[in-house]
């Protein structure tokens, strides 16, 4: 990986630059930040005040991310990649802990959300959605099916998957 050639103090650079990209990103398509977890940017939308369309904020999130990425890797001389996955459902919201208390969202959801990165062997720049997302987003974006991998060593049953394809269908206007 390139940072194996730079020092930790301009890694943390970089890792602060690309963050600060991710973070904007989320603001102005109305996502909440959940954490940082290693090489994973959690987030989801319609925790607070539920929204009609958190679904498409998600999916035009992930684009933005692509986006973020490839600007990043134009300034920095980067090649790094960035793949989604975005299930919708019900979560459990809260923080944990006395000192330093951390915000969280647990649930089947999040599992099956990591269990499509997982079962999905998905290439570079890949959006991976699931049904429930797929079905409520087809008439707006195209999507290609995917067959789950049975040797991805996912302790949890195989999620039917899609991969977005193509630009949106039409336009809709963000509430």
């Amino acid at each position: 990986a390139f940072t194996h050639s730079i020092s930790t103090e301009q890694r943390v650079r970089l890792v602060n630059d690309l963050v600060c990209r991710f973070d904007s990103a989320a603001d102005e398509c109305g996502v909440d930040k959940i954490k940082l977890l290693a090489d994973r940017y959690i987030s989801a939308s319609g925790l607070v005040g539920g929204r009609l369309d958190h679904m498409g904020r998600m999916v035009r999130f992930a684009l933005e991310l692509q986006k973020q990425v490839k600007h990043f890797n134009h300034d920095h001389g980067t090649d790094l990649d960035v793949i989604s996955s975005i299930h919708s459902g019900d979560v459990v919201v809260g923080t944990v802990g006395s000192s330093k208390m951390a915000f969280d969202v647990w649930g089947d959801t999040v599992t099956a959300a990591n269990s499509i990165l997982a079962q999905g062997k998905p290439s570079r720049g890949s959006i991976l959605v699931s049904q429930p997302v797929f079905e409520f987003l087809q008439d707006v974006y195209y999507f290609d099916k995917l067959n789950p991998d049975p040797s991805s060593g996912s302790l949890h049953p195989l999620i039917p998957m899609w991969r977005l394809v193509g630009a949106a269908k039409q336009h809709l206007e963000v509430a």
